[in-house]
């Protein structure tokens, strides 16, 4: 194998002939932020290919104005398929969210009723503190009940 001088690709090696990229690509919506490349790729057979997001989109194109044309008239879709992606992974994580906050509200709550009956509590994210002496209290509680169950 002879040896290849530096900026040269291997014989073997896809040869990028074309590259496309931004920060952003505007959609109807708006500007999505999409922080890729689209890469139209010569093939060893001379056909091209276009990969886009780990992606092939396209493959055995003709020329390298097809290809072009073709990434031209398919980014938009790209685009509203990491919008759609985008707004429901927003979506989730809002739901998540939502969820969350319910429970620590609830906590809350508690740790106020708590409170009301004279209860050292307070309420901490995912979880409520007790004193010791009545976390004790209750424990002795329990397992009492269970005693009592177990003896039924």
């Amino acid at each position: 194998m002879k040896p290849v001088a530096a900026g040269e690709a291997l014989p073997s090696q896809p040869k990028i002939r074309w590259k496309a990229s931004g920060p952003a690509m505007c959609n109807r919506d708006g500007m999505v932020d999409m922080g890729g490349t689209i890469h139209v790729v010569r093939q060893d057979d001379g056909r091209y290919t276009v990969k886009y997001a780990g992606k092939v989109r396209a493959t055995d194109l003709d020329d390298i104005e097809t290809a072009k044309q073709w990434t031209r008239d398919h980014v938009a879709a790209w685009v509203e398929e990491a919008a759609a992606a985008r707004k429901a992974q927003e979506e989730s994580l809002a739901r998540k969210n939502a969820e969350y906050a319910a429970h620590q509200e609830r906590r809350k709550k508690v740790a106020r009723e708590l409170q009301e009956l004279g209860v050292l509590a307070r309420a901490v994210p995912g979880l409520i503190v007790l004193d010791t002496y009545v976390a004790e209290d209750l424990a002795e509680r329990l397992r009492d009940e269970r005693a009592r169950r177990e003896a039924q």
